[in-house]
């Protein structure tokens, strides 16, 4: 495996659920336990882990599944930039280190020092990237952006403050971008990102998990989308974490049938893998996952 970038990537993401054309993923690392011991040096890392699910993972398993749904994705079509694994616990959720808007990446601002290696192993990809936007202040992930029809929902959590929000508005104007950032706030400390609480699996309807927000931003959800209700058990077990992939199509975990049956029923089309590895820390789909291009064709 090389992880020197070769071809150029033209950044076009316009919505969540468009056919995927180009993601970017990173294979798990095996555990560091130096790594671990400095995570507790950070406040927020400590209120992730106290609010969620962390169990040990099998690193070869957990690689054998990233493969898996590797090659689930190039049979659809879909290119699939594999890099290395680099260390740590957290690397391999691709997701959080920038986000593609319309024709434009923007590179996060990582809410925990611990995480700050991944946006510097990202930069050999940047000048192959068409379009590329710094924010000059606060914090912000991936994980709790996300494109909704003419607006982008932000999370506000442990990764992500205001003071990312109102740079990351200001980078938008810069790059003549009109849409409306909405953000949402969560009901406790800990949530580690909106797309864990909260996913699209088409233009129009989401998975949630209505006890995570607050009043007025559970208001706003149900005012702009059909909602499919995530069980308490389900949004711990990171069910809500689905990945769209065009055409109706969304992958999520094997285990999720309940929310798979709820969503056929109305019109998509899940696949369920086994991702069972992934999911031991509270991260899926969505998370290892960093799409670079899409098409509405």
């Amino acid at each position: 495996m090389n992880n020197e970038p070769r071809p150029g990537v033209n950044i076009s993401v316009s919505s969540e659920t468009d056919v995927l054309k180009t993601v970017m993923m990173r294979l798990v690392a095996s555990p560091e336990v130096l790594a671990s011991l400095k995570a507790f040096l950070e406040p927020s890392i400590v209120r992730q882990f106290l609010h969620n699910r962390f169990v040990p993972y099998n690193t070869a398993r957990a690689q054998t599944q990233q493969l898996e749904l590797k090659n689930l994705l190039e049979a659809h079509g879909v290119r699939v930039i594999l890099e290395a694994p680099i260390g740590g616990s957290g690397a391999h959720y691709t997701r959080d280190i920038g986000f593609a808007i319309d024709d434009t990446f923007f590179v996060a601002r990582m809410g925990t020092r611990i995480r700050h290696q991944e946006t510097v192993a990202l930069e050999p990809w940047l000048a192959r990237f068409s379009k590329v936007e710094r924010l000059d202040a606060g914090t912000i992930e991936g994980g709790d952006v996300m494109l909704a029809p003419g607006r982008v929902l932000v999370g506000l959590g442990e990764a992500t403050n205001k003071a990312g929000i109102a740079a990351f508005r200001s980078a938008l104007a810069r790059v003549g971008n009109t849409r409306e950032v909405v953000p949402l706030e969560f009901t406790s400390p800990g949530v580690i990102h909106l797309d864990t609480k909260f996913n699209l699996v088409t233009p129009e309807m989401a998975i949630i998990s209505r006890d995570s927000f607050k009043a007025a931003s559970l208001k706003w959800l149900e005012d702009h989308f059909e909602l499919v209700d995530a069980t308490a058990e389900e949004t711990r077990a990171i069910q809500i974490n689905t990945l769209a992939i065009g055409n109706g199509k969304v992958i999520m975990d094997r285990r999720a049938e309940r929310l798979a049956n709820l969503i056929r029923a109305r019109g998509v089309d899940p696949t369920l893998l086994d991702y069972s590895e992934i999911t031991a820390l509270p991260g899926s789909f969505r998370c290892t996952t960093l799409p670079l291009e899409r098409s509405s064709e």
